[in-house]
């Protein structure tokens, strides 16, 4: 899944033995660029028909994200309240050439400047 909506072009490549091991670096990579907070450089790992979906069970903003203009959207919009986004993977699990991550997201409020946390 991974493989298809973040992926550096460097990476591309046909399935191989190894792809579960470079799909892990490759969602190393994406959570890093996350936690640049640099837009251009989390764009260039999104693929253009990339579709996200933040369910009210986790926001209290729930909407869907899709494609550049999406991840774009979705950035600004948590840059306009937070600093200091940062993304924390805590586990990862291989299934097939899927990865699958235990997250925690830290930030600090911009007005409050109060941390916040948030596993996923």
């Amino acid at each position: 899944m991974f493989r298809e909506a973040f992926r550096p072009a460097e990476t591309l490549r046909d399935t191989h033995p190894e792809m579960s091991r470079q799909n892990v670096e490759i969602v190393r990579q994406v959570l890093e660029a996350f936690s640049s907070e640099d837009l251009a450089r989390i764009v260039a790992f999104t693929h253009p028909e990339f579709v996200a979906e933040v369910p009210a069970e986790i926001s209290a903003e729930p909407d869907t994200y899709v494609g550049h203009e999406g991840i774009r959207r979705y950035f600004q919009s948590f840059q306009e309240a937070m600093y200091e986004i940062r993304f924390h993977p805590e586990r990862f699990w291989e299934v097939d050439d899927s990865v699958v991550v235990a997250l925690r997201v830290t930030a600090k409020g911009k007005q409050t400047d109060i941390p916040v946390e948030q596993r996923n």
